[in-house]
């Protein structure tokens, strides 16, 4: 359990004031998260209990303490215009905006204050979600959708998670079923073509997509199972779940042209080292590592020479999934699905192996699912030359990371890029470590 002390910007409908407290600062409620919570059910719990309302959040922000700690946290739960209807609770007023901001989310409320009093545009970079309006139209957008698929929404559409790169949510639906709706940004938007496209080629390696709108990256999922397997997963489980993504693998090997024509961004493995390099041109914008010229150079000319010989090896580019781990692998009647094709790409196979066996919480024998690796994509192209080449991989598959996450970074908003930045660093780590 986590508390989180965490402060709510909420305008008024007409006017230019906020809610304020009895001292005319933001209001402030500790939030109390069980283990499986996000920031916005934390929020959205509390309004209904505290406040009686039924709020809308725009964006939960929660930078990251300055001296990195894990359990010192001050969040800012930005909230939408309330219902003409609601009454502020006693203790708050509305009032103009104060001048003292709280010191850690201070800047990131001073750019929301600005941009309501000016009346300016969000920035582009700003998530579709954290628009007025938007909530309206995707839960409308829901509820028409389980109605025309014969299974209506049997409740409430709960706000699940709200970050930079997508937005989710649950909703029950007749007759005892679940539907979860994703939102993903702009670069992620290729997972509602891609997902369709799976689940026409092997329906059971994919979820059902109940509903879809490729112009504003939206999906309607039908619910899998209860949860990923996770890191309680069992060897047999793991194994299983390789042997899925590879199924997929073998089955796109070949098909190169669609997945392009689907949107499926091309990152073969002879450009890896030219996408490291340019990945890591400016790291503080990315809020990467600060690392010498000179030990870049070193690291990129280690890769350009491990992916010639990666390549040499034979086995076919096919698509990747780009995001491959144990809390993107449910089980279905037994069987893994893959779940989040959020950041495919037409790659080298064996590079999915980077957040598998990268996850700071990944379980299982290492050696297990290596051989259940190589065993599997033998049926696709020879392997004997990797067999016992894990590290040096795994080295490649970091850097083909560290690309994704830099350019994943690069395009959310900088006042939220801390929610991902961890992943740069993390994957630079994991590369520079097997790099002599």
């Amino acid at each position: 359990m986590l508390t989180i002390p965490t402060h709510l910007l909420v305008p008024h409908q007409g006017h230019g004031a906020v809610l304020v407290d009895a001292h005319g600062a933001l209001p402030r409620l500790d939030l109390v998260l069980e283990e499986e919570d996000t920031v916005v059910i934390g929020v959205l719990r509390a309004l209904r209990s505290a406040w009686n309302l039924d709020a809308v959040v725009l964006e939960t922000h929660l930078p990251p303490a300055p001296d990195g700690s894990s359990d010192d946290h001050v969040a800012l739960a930005v909230i939408d215009e309330p219902d003409p209807s609601w009454t502020a609770p006693a203790g708050t007023r509305w009032d103009q905006p104060p001048r003292e901001l709280p010191e850690r989310v201070g800047p990131r409320a001073a750019t929301w204050l600005g941009e309501w009093e000016t009346g300016a545009e969000p920035p582009p970079l700003r998530p579709r979600w954290a628009r007025p309006g938007w909530h309206a139209r995707a839960t409308a957008w829901i509820r028409a959708a389980l109605e025309e698929a014969g299974r209506p929404a049997a409740g409430e559409i709960e706000m699940r998670r709200l970050w930079g790169i997508s937005a989710i949510a649950r909703v029950a639906t007749a007759g005892g079923g679940t539907a979860w709706f994703k939102a993903v940004f702009p670069q992620f938007e290729v997972e509602v073509a891609i997902t369709r496209f799976l689940e026409a080629a092997i329906p059971d390696a994919v979820p059902h997509v109940i509903a879809a709108d490729g112009d504003v990256g939206w999906l309607l999922l039908d619910a899998v199972g209860a949860e990923p397997v996770g890191s309680a997963a069992t060897d047999d489980q793991l194994a299983a779940a390789i042997r899925r993504l590879v199924q997929i693998q073998a089955s796109m090997a070949g098909r190169e042209e669609e997945l392009r024509a689907l949107g499926v961004a091309d990152r073969p493995l002879r450009r890896l080292a030219d996408d490291v390099a340019a990945a890591m041109d400016d790291p503080a914008e990315i809020e990467g590592p600060d690392v010498a010229p000179e030990r870049l150079a070193t690291v990129v000319d280690w890769v350009r020479r491990q992916s010639d010989w990666l390549d040499a090896v034979g086995l076919p580019e096919t698509l990747v999934h780009g995001d491959f781990h144990v809390f993107n692998v449910i089980e279905r009647h037994g069987e893994p699905v893959i779940i989040d094709w959020s950041d495919p790409a037409i790659s080298h196979p064996l590079l999915d192996v980077g957040p598998w066996f990268g996850h700071p919480v990944a379980p299982g024998d290492p050696g297990r699912s290596w051989a259940a690796w190589l065993d599997a994509l033998s049926s696709i192209g020879p392997v004997d030359a990797v067999r016992g080449e894990r590290e040096r991989v795994f080295g490649l598959a970091s850097a083909f990371q560290l690309v994704s996450y830099a350019a994943i970074v690069r395009g959310l908003e900088p006042a939220n890029r801390y929610q991902l930045s961890d992943g740069v660093r993390d994957f630079w780590g994991l590369l520079d470590a097997r790099v002599p």
